[in-house]
């Protein structure tokens, strides 16, 4: 598997997009692709944290407007337990209009959909802070939120590569 290998070979972390479709003709300038599906990002982002061990996994952003807020928050929390808390939560409004058509959902409340971002940060801080506290009130577990994990994650490495593209899974 791509990412296994990736991390094999040092990368830091693993990034996926969530869209729905693609419009890569409009993207590279070549004329006559139509948009085209991928793979959904939280599908692809649980199989990733489940044969990786190091790399950080995010998304690159996902979009609130594709699902209700507590649902995100939800499947952000269960991504996030799967990769041991490697997973980095990148949200976003959206501004595909294609794909906004295609799946039936509303484009024109931009307002609103920046509202749907803090909804899942304040569910998350909601379930991060009922799975830090047993049932006496006292906190039993790290918050893995500030840095914290459960499990090594590798030495640190003194050499970081960076380049302006990125590699899809």
């Amino acid at each position: 598997m791509m990412a296994q290998h990736a991390e094999a070979v040092g990368f830091d972390s693993l990034w996926l997009c969530d869209h729905l479709l693609y419009d890569f003709g409009a993207r590279t300038g070549i004329s006559g692709v139509p948009p085209s599906g991928v793979w959904e990002c939280w599908s692809m982002l649980s199989s990733v944290a489940a044969v990786t061990t190091r790399v950080e996994i995010g998304t690159l952003v996902s979009c609130t407007s594709f699902r209700n807020p507590a649902l995100l928050a939800k499947m952000a929390d269960t991504v996030d337990e799967i990769s041991g808390g490697r997973l980095i939560l990148g949200l976003g409004g959206g501004y595909e209009e294609t794909e906004f058509r295609a799946f039936g959902y509303p484009f024109d409340h931009l307002v609103d959909r920046f509202e749907d971002d803090r909804n899942v940060d304040v569910i998350l801080d909601r379930r991060i802070g009922e799975r830090r506290r047993d049932p006496t009130g006292s906190k039993d577990a790290p918050d893995r939120r500030r840095g914290e994990r459960r499990r090594p994650v590798g030495p640190e490495q003194d050499l970081q590569i960076h380049s302006h593209y990125i590699v899809e899974l």
